[in-house]
């Protein structure tokens, strides 16, 4: 449960004002809730269940494996895809409502 509220705050912190520096936290936030939302799954369902033997390394604590490398990867790409900032342009001249004729 723990797991499922940390993507929900992710996704609602992300539509509020924000520094840019809180998008990558909050997009590590996401992917980490889903990280371990997943492996719990995997656990519970299939391995508990006896289809397979192959457990997912945990992503609990930080360590160097692949769950960890699925989460950093999943971080960056909900960072640079969900969390990205409109760019800011200077606006076209408006142009006149009626067009003088001559």
């Amino acid at each position: 449960m723990f797991r499922a509220q940390l993507g929900e705050a992710a996704l609602a912190f992300s539509r509020l004002p924000r520094p840019r520096l809180l998008d990558a936290y909050l997009a590590l936030m996401l992917a980490y809730g889903i990280g371990n939302l997943v492996n719990d799954d995997w656990l519970e369902q299939v391995v508990k269940r006896g289809w397979t033997s192959h457990e997912m390394p945990s992503v609990l604590t930080p360590a160097v494996n692949w769950g960890w490398a699925g989460v950093l990867v999943g971080a960056i790409a909900v960072w640079a895809l969900w969390f990205r900032q409109p760019r800011r342009t200077t606006p076209a001249p408006a142009s006149p409502a009626i067009s003088p004729s001559a």
